[in-house]
């Protein structure tokens, strides 16, 4: 499923009531995912994947697996959102 603007908005009207966000460790699982551990009222993981068949981004229970190579991307990542919030 191909993300448009109707999907998006759909996303970001789910996910706007947990926000204010606090970003706390971001781990990258696989090439194609971002795994965001955060608090809003409580600890919350959020699931980012750019997989060209099965892309996805949701609020998740389980730990996905750590990928202890950490990739530039990935680095990138860290050093400007960690501790950062995300907002409306």
């Amino acid at each position: 499923m191909n993300i448009d603007g109707i999907f998006l908005r759909q996303i970001i009207q789910t996910m706007r009531k947990d926000l204010p966000f606090r970003i706390n460790r971001i781990t990258q699982p696989d090439q194609y995912s971002l795994f965001i551990n955060g608090y809003s009222q409580t600890a919350r993981k959020l699931l980012i994947s750019i997989d060209p068949r099965q892309n996805s981004v949701h609020w998740t229970k389980h730990n996905p697996n750590e990928n202890l190579h950490a990739s530039p991307k990935l680095m990138l990542f860290r050093k400007h959102l960690e501790n950062g919030w995300i907002e409306d």
